[in-house]
C-alpha cells in the first residue's frame, strides 16, 4: 500500500551500502522492513540514521539491528514533524475527519461508515475529502473506501486525543 514491496527496501538500503563495502545484518534489515512498512520516506530516514549511529561506516563495516534500534528515535522525530504538519495544514473538518479515518482503523475505511460515525451524508464531506485526497493525505485505494498515506498516521492521531 504505502510504495515499496520488501526487494524495494533491501535495495535500497542494501544494495546501496554494498558499493561503498558495507553491509546490513539480516536483522538490521528486518527490523527496517518492519518499522518502515514500505514507505519510501521512511526507509530513507532509516539507512541515514543508521548511518550516522554506526558512525559513517569504514567498508567492511556492518549495519546492525543495534544501529537500527537507535537509528529509530531519531527517524521518528522526523516523522513526528511530518504528521504534525498535515495535522496543521487540515481544516477543521478535515481534521474531523482525519480522526474519524483513524477511529475506524485508517486503512480501507469505508466511506459510509465514515459518514456514519460522522452523522453526515457522505455528499457533505465531499468537499474535505477531495482535499485531502489532492494533498495526498489520505488515498481512495479501493472503490468507496480511503486509507491514509503514512504508516504510522493513525497511530499518530489517536494519541492526539
Amino acid at each position: 500500500l504505502f510504495g515499496l514491496d520488501d526487494g524495494g527496501v533491501v535495495t535500497a538500503l542494501a544494495d546501496a551500502a554494498h558499493t561503498l563495502g558495507v553491509s546490513w545484518d539480516r536483522a538490521a534489515l528486518q527490523a527496517s522492513l518492519s518499522e518502515a512498512k514500505g514507505y519510501a520516506y521512511k526507509v530513507q530516514l532509516i539507512g541515514d540514521e543508521a548511518w550516522k549511529v554506526a558512525g559513517y561506516p569504514d567498508p567492511d563495516s556492518t549495519i546492525t539491528a543495534e544501529h537500527v534500534a537507535e537509528a529509530m528515535l531519531q527517524a521518528d522525530v522526523h516523522m513526528e514533524t511530518l504528521f504534525r504538519a498535515r495535522w496543521r495544514s487540515a481544516s477543521p473538518k478535515q481534521r474531523e475527519l482525519l480522526s474519524t479515518i483513524a477511529e475506524l482503523g485508517g486503512r480501507d475505511v469505508k466511506r459510509e461508515d465514515i459518514a456514519a460515525s460522522l452523522g453526515v451524508t457522505t455528499r457533505s464531506m465531499a468537499m474535505a475529502r477531495d482535499g485531502l485526497l489532492r494533498r495526498g493525505i489520505i488515498d481512495a485505494n479501493r472503490h468507496s473506501r480511503v486509507s491514509f498515506t503514512v504508516p504510522g498516521f493513525t497511530e499518530w492521531i489517536l494519541e492526539q486525543s
